[in-house]
């Protein structure tokens, strides 16, 4: 049992208590009490620590791929033992990273750095909560090879504010879908034990989405644009707001957390890749005449003009739903959702106004191009 892994200290700095996380070797040290810590100011010396290549981890711990347990085994312990593995991993992953932004950018706002120091108690208790239920099915934490995706992803965070975007907008978001469909999955299995424990990360974690969307309406900037069109311009590649949605969509949780309508709204319509490097779809009608004239730059007439643009959402009924249609003009939200209502899996829309073809696919990685036909410009 863990009764014991808990370990009280009368004070401690809370620089020391985030090095004991991020570094500690053993599970004691990862669940090191900081409820006395002092939160004095640093001192004049102390200057942040960049990321490690990996955090410290127990031996016993091994990094590989494991694939996640059947969805429809969860009326077998072992099953829900091993989806309760991959939770605690990600709490694991979330305190380090947590304990990493408190020593890299010690000079954030004391507030902040309060509301990560109390989501940390917190989720160091679903960490242990998490072991104590799996060991009742027979499973202890390292029985499974763990992965390390959530650090690798943000060890490099420049600010406070990206860490906001990838950890509370992106990572913790995603939980709010995730806790509630496992813990209504486990409820129908007849295991009522673990669906109260889920139900408890679920209403926790959206006050720590809550603690985080704050602060990223604090610092985003421009007042001009809608918190939503701030996330997509600091989320960084190649994450993708799909990283901050689960199996099913959860809007009450996140109206509870603060996010705005068009904010919700959007993120529900999303659709794109978590990772998969997507194909370029691009409509391109009047290929033939440019072709004709054996170089790019072709200017179609006004009508043609206007008949392409008409027309240029027509790739998103051919393509992959993970991949991407590049379009002068993104189609409406509500012609959006209605496709979506009748069935359809949109995919990612990339609005390109006037740049070329050329300019609007050169950052991204892909893993294609497919025009409507070829021509110099997409060549």
């Amino acid at each position: 049992m863990l009764k014991n892994m808990l370990s009280l200290i009368p004070t401690m700095h809370l620089e020391e208590f985030a090095r004991l996380i991020l570094f500690g070797t053993s599970l004691d040290e990862k669940l090191i009490d900081g409820r006395l810590i002092s939160f004095e100011p640093p001192s004049p010396s102390y200057s942040s620590i960049e990321a490690p290549l990996l955090p410290g981890r127990p031996p016993r711990l091994t990094q590989g791929k494991t694939d996640f347990p059947s969805l429809y085994r969860l009326n077998e312990p072992t099953e829900r033992g091993k989806v309760l593995h991959f939770f605690a991993n990600h709490e694991l992953l979330a305190l380090e990273l947590m304990a990493l932004v408190l020593l890299k950018f010690p000079k954030a706002p004391s507030a902040f750095r309060q509301g990560i120091v109390n989501i940390i108690h917190e989720e160091q208790n679903h960490f242990r909560l998490y072991l104590e239920r799996m060991q009742d099915f027979g499973i202890e934490f390292g029985d499974l090879p763990v992965n390390h995706y959530f650090w690798n992803s943000m060890k490099e965070m420049a600010s406070p504010l990206d860490f906001t975007v990838q950890m509370s907008l992106t990572f913790e978001q995603a939980n709010l879908d995730f806790a509630l469909f496992f813990k209504t999955a486990i409820e129908q299995a007849g295991d009522q034990t673990t669906a109260n424990l889920l139900d408890q990360v679920f209403q926790e974690e959206i006050r720590h989405v809550k603690h985080g969307l704050h602060w990223f309406n604090q610092w985003r900037g421009s007042a001009k644009e809608t918190d939503w069109e701030a996330y997509l311009r600091l989320l960084p590649f190649p994450m993708t707001p799909q990283r901050a949605k689960g199996f099913e969509f959860c809007e009450k949780a996140r109206r509870e957390a603060g996010f705005s309508k068009t904010f919700i709204r959007e993120l529900r319509l999303y659709s794109g890749s978590k990772g998969r490097t997507p194909v370029l779809w691009f409509y391109n009608p009047l290929c033939d005449q440019e072709i004709l004239r054996e170089i790019p730059g072709f200017t179609p007439g006004k009508g043609a003009k206007k008949k392409s643009l008409d027309l240029e959402a027509i790739p998103a009924f051919l393509c992959n739903s993970k991949d991407c249609v590049l379009v002068q003009e993104r189609p409406s939200t509500n012609w959006i959702e209605s496709l979506q209502n009748a069935g359809f899996e949109t995919p990612e829309w990339i609005e390109i106004k006037n740049q070329t073809f050329s300019a609007a696919v050169r950052a991204p990685k892909i893993g294609g191009i497919q025009p409507w036909g070829w021509s110099p410009t997409v060549m």
